[in-house]
């Protein structure tokens, strides 16, 4: 059952454009809620460019917003415990 203290104005994803490392990059957004858990989640790319330089790279970014609860984070390693990525828990406990 959706927690009455928040009512999300949409769970439909909007367009947008957000600015990482002085660059537009296109984005998306979306309110992600079950239960107590409520999320916005943000996410975008300039997309392949082709290029290895920092300067003419692409951009690409994932945001978490925690708007009731806590976030926690867990490294993934490897077999020989190189970090090889990272896990997002959102729990509904603030």
């Amino acid at each position: 059952m959706q927690d009455k203290r928040y009512v999300p104005l949409s769970c439909a994803i909007t367009e947008g454009v957000a600015k990482i490392n002085d660059r537009k990059v296109h984005s998306f957004k979306r309110e992600v809620f079950a239960g107590d858990a409520i999320l916005i989640v943000k996410a975008g790319t300039t997309g392949y460019k082709g290029e290895v330089c920092l300067k003419d790279s692409c951009r690409t970014f994932v945001c978490l917003e925690s708007i009731f609860g806590d976030i926690h984070f867990k490294s993934i390693t490897d077999p020989v415990g190189r970090m090889t990525g990272f896990e997002i828990v959102g729990c509904g406990q603030p």
